[in-house]
């Protein structure tokens, strides 16, 4: 009867030294998947790549010794480091990695958030022995600073280079990234008209209107031959306000419009019509490289464009009334204005830079064909977007 007691205490101190040793035997399991969880959650997600493997490296290195993690702990680490190395392009350390994950848990499945068709591809290929290199468990070791021989595949930096480059063409390509498809805009423009060469332009019939600094439209005939020429240029005409929206078609391609309010047009003529400040245009864009729309950085691009607008310019001229104004030195200033629109066409080029992949600045330029009044022109734009 006595016996009873002390079998069921020596089970009880059984149970709880193989409890204390359960519990002492994976002491790092929670530091590395806490470092796992970063990650792949914040750096993987964002496609910081190299952030999510240096943190996968640090926690396989705190279960390097035996016992420090648990086997399976072990092999989610060894999996997450083989997708993100195959998302580097390092195709052939990505599949070592895959091998031993399985090696240390032949059960594991990849992860729900890392799967994608390519990755599944590469995880059956190893699982099914055909995609895993007869020294796979070897580099993976190597990896992690396990001895080999020197001239063992993977053992060393150059080797392991090499191997890299050769793989790249082989490895799947990285995704897209992530890019918004509906973009708003504000924007201000500044036009320029290229104005044409004239003589006694405000005789009449040159093109240009000639108005008092006061608006007054001039309409008399100044003395012919005494000044009141335009040599022509580039000069700096209406102003314009404009609100934009755009539709990502494709990672390169955009479709939009814009509309706005332009001022600083030229003054009424009798007879005339009045200035319009109405902007309507329709455009379409090219953005160069890969993915364009959804990284930081520069971002550049080339478009087409055509609306409803007018553009107009000045530029001062003196006038003289008569022979004896003009022997006398007396002359009158006067700005000669050229009106053009109500239409155009555009063609031209930007930079963006992306402060975010959702948000950023650009500086816009684009050569303008005015018509049925004729006139080239510029329109240089400075724009604030914002991707939703």
């Amino acid at each position: 009867m006595r016996s009873q007691p002390l079998c069921a205490l020596l089970a009880s101190a059984g149970a709880v030294v193989l409890l204390a040793r359960a519990a002492a035997a994976e002491p790092n399991d929670a530091p590395a998947s806490k470092l796992r969880d970063q990650a792949i959650y914040t750096d993987y997600l964002a496609v910081k790549y190299a952030d999510a493997e240096m943190k996968l490296k640090t926690a396989l290195a705190l279960c390097k010794d035996e016992g420090a993690c648990s086997a399976t702990a072990r092999a989610r680490l060894h999996c997450d480091l083989g997708v993100v190395e195959i998302m580097l392009k390092r195709a052939d350390a990505g599949r070592a990695e895959l091998a031993a994950a399985l090696h240390d848990d032949p059960a594991l499945v990849l992860d729900a958030d890392l799967a994608t068709p390519d990755l599944q591809r590469e995880f059956a290929a190893v699982k099914s022995g055909e995609g895993d290199p007869p020294d796979a468990p070897a580099r993976a070791a190597g990896a992690e600073g396990a001895d080999c021989p020197p001239s063992f595949p993977g053992c060393n930096a150059d080797a392991k280079a090499s191997d890299d480059e050769a793989s790249q063409a082989e490895a799947p390509s990285a995704p897209p990234a992530p890019y918004k498809r509906n973009w708003l805009s504000v924007a201000f423009e500044q036009d320029a008209l290229l104005l044409p060469s004239a003589n006694n332009t405000c005789a009449g019939g040159t093109g240009y209107t000639c108005f008092g600094s006061d608006g007054s439209y001039y309409a008399d005939t100044p003395l012919a031959g005494a000044d009141d020429d335009v040599g022509g240029g580039l000069a700096l005409g209406t102003s314009r306000i404009l609100v934009g929206y755009d539709r990502a078609l494709w990672p390169n391609v955009t479709l939009g419009a814009r509309a706005g309010y332009a001022f600083g047009g030229g003054p009424q003529r009798p007879t005339g019509k009045s200035f319009l400040p109405l902007h309507l245009e329709a455009r379409a864009a090219y953005w160069f490289g890969d993915d364009p729309l959804g990284r930081t950085g520069l971002r550049f691009y080339v478009l087409a464009a055509g609306g409803i607008a007018e553009q107009d310019a000045n530029i001062s001229v003196d006038v003289y009334a008569s022979m004896q104004s003009y022997q006398s030195g007396q002359s009158q200033e006067y700005q000669a204005w050229k009106k053009t629109g109500l239409a155009f066409g555009a063609v031209g080029g930007g930079a963006m830079y992306a402060i975010t992949p959702a948000t950023g600045v650009s500086l816009e330029a684009k050569a303008m064909e005015m018509f049925p009044t004729a006139a080239p022109g510029l329109g240089l734009q400075l724009a604030y977007l914002v991707g939703l």
